[in-house]
């Protein structure tokens, strides 16, 4: 008998289910954006730690992410449960990100050591770190297994980058209200609100999500932990996405952690930062749909070559500008392409993981996310480090007013900070805003520029092998060699209940 085989299911995801990953995101930009202005601002000036201790918290909290994520990946690709694989690591997240990230904030008295100060942020550090990945892992694997479409995934990651930009923007701004004064309960206060409300984000996408039956069947494979690793990691393109994705936010973090300190040392204007920040994320936002139609019409590589070339002349320009209307400008500019920076790779992934279902038949969203999530974490932690210490060999000076440890010096005018620091300051934080980010973006481009891309010319091309003719017929074999088949596979292997992590 022949059959006609069955009409292709429809790549198109419904909006509310884009909506939802774009949440995920978004729930983990609230601490990224308000961290990567603010954080190692609280460190310095509020918890008055030494910048070489914040130097080791980050680099300590960068090293365990390097094991946290993986680890993550790989658990949920084994994951078991009525819920699917993804969707009980979201249940689990949002309450250890919302706990970690009010302690996180949580200033101790100045009569406890310094150390014990700087063990207890580092604590919390990791654990807001573990309640991230366990919201952006599955987030980003969902990706990946809901729609294999060129176009449909760029979508979804513009859309991801909204609401990044939406929330991103929105805690940013509030969380500048705030903490006005920056005293410590004004930041327990801001915790307090954006703690409790990533955790409500986790649960809402928990319950919104429904997994495909075939990506929790793909779980019954067995997976080797060690062997997926060396796999991956000798993937010649999940190599270079990630070169690019570790080198543009590393660049973006290192003039985004010390744009509060040039605002306050350099243009001498520390109320200036509550201008420049919402101003970055409200244009970054705005561009979205410019970059979706220039991905669109030409390639992710050429997107990231337009904003990386716009975005490193935006750096460039923060080593010499000395006026408030510059920095302006060149914050408006720095805003323009910032999406876009983190767009591209993240539409590129799925194309490697497909590439590399197609090359295995095996689906590894979890571990492939986890690994990728590791390059943006990296750059926070490369960011970080080099610029604390940086700092600290230039001769960095704690301000009077918030860490001069006596009542007078408390009510010392915070203006008299402004001209504490030594000329060495300013030039690092000069070349820490400016010269070393733009360099890492021309890496990144470089990367690119050698990187395989997949094109829409590669994409319809695939389509077009996979896709059956018309007018097709599908042959069905007798029924006794259909019964031998099914007893071949039988003999080979007999799937097991070890071969998965059960909750």
């Amino acid at each position: 008998p022949k059959r006609t085989p069955p009409a292709e299911p429809k790549e198109a995801l419904p909006l509310r289910l884009k909506l939802l990953l774009s949440l995920g995101d978004g729930t983990t930009m609230i601490h990224s954006m308000i961290a990567g202005f603010y954080l190692n601002h609280f460190f310095l000036e509020t918890c008055c730690l030494d910048p070489g201790l914040v130097a080791i918290i980050h680099l300590v909290q960068g090293t365990f992410d390097t094991i946290n994520d993986p680890v993550v990946g790989y658990l949920s690709d084994r994951t078991r449960s009525r819920w699917g694989r993804r969707r009980p690591w979201l249940l689990g997240g949002g309450p250890i990100i919302g706990v970690s990230y009010i302690l996180l904030w949580n200033t101790l008295p100045q009569d406890v050591s310094m150390v014990w100060r700087t063990l207890y942020h580092m604590a919390a550090y990791m654990c807001v770190s573990v309640g991230i990945t366990m919201i952006i892992v599955p987030c980003g694997a969902l990706v990946s297994e809901l729609t294999t479409n060129y176009d449909e995934r760029t979508t979804v990651s513009a859309l991801r980058m909204i609401g990044v930009g939406i929330m991103g923007t929105g805690s940013a701004f509030v969380h500048s209200l705030i903490v006005s004064d920056r005293s410590p309960a004004q930041y327990r206060i801001s915790a307090l609100i954006f703690g409790t409300l990533m955790c409500c984000g986790a649960w809402v996408i928990f319950a919104g999500i429904r997994e495909q039956q075939q990506s929790f069947a793909s779980a019954e494979v067995p997976v080797h932990f060690f062997q997926d690793l060396r796999e991956i990691l000798c993937s010649r393109g999940f190599l270079f996405v990630s070169i690019i994705y570790l080198c543009g936010p590393t660049a973006v973090m290192l003039a985004q952690s010390n744009l509060f300190l040039f605002c306050k040392y350099v243009i001498r204007d520390p109320d200036l930062i509550q201008i420049a920040v919402p101003l970055v994320a409200v244009t970054g936002m705005g561009c979205v749909p410019f970059w979706m139609v220039v991905g669109h019409r030409t390639s992710k590589r050429t997107m990231y070559f337009c904003s990386g070339t716009m975005m490193a002349a935006s750096f460039l320009a923060m080593t010499f500008i000395e006026s408030k209307e510059a920095l302006l400008a060149v914050a408006t500019s720095f805003g323009c392409c910032l999406t876009a920076v983190y767009m591209v790779p993240w539409a590129m992934l799925p194309d490697v993981v497909e590439e590399d279902v197609r090359r295995t038949g095996r689906r590894r969203e979890g571990m492939f996310t986890s690994l990728f999530a590791i390059s943006q974490k990296l750059s926070s932690t490369v960011a970080l480090t080099v610029s604390n210490m940086l700092l600290k060999e230039a001769g960095y000076v704690a301000p009077v007013s918030t860490c001069g440890g006596g009542v007078a010096d408390m009510d010392t005018d915070s203006d008299a900070d402004l001209s504490r620091q030594p000329q060495a300051v300013l030039l690092g934080v000069r070349l820490l805003c400016g010269v070393i980010p733009a360099s890492l973006l021309f890496i990144a481009m470089a990367t690119a520029l050698f990187s395989k891309g997949r094109t829409h010319e590669a994409e319809n091309d695939t389509q077009t092998q996979t896709k059956a003719p018309e007018n097709a017929t599908l042959e069905i074999p007798e029924l006794p060699e259909v019964e031998k088949v099914i007893q071949d596979i039988q003999r080979i292997r007999k799937p097991t209940d070890t071969d998965t992590w059960s909750i």
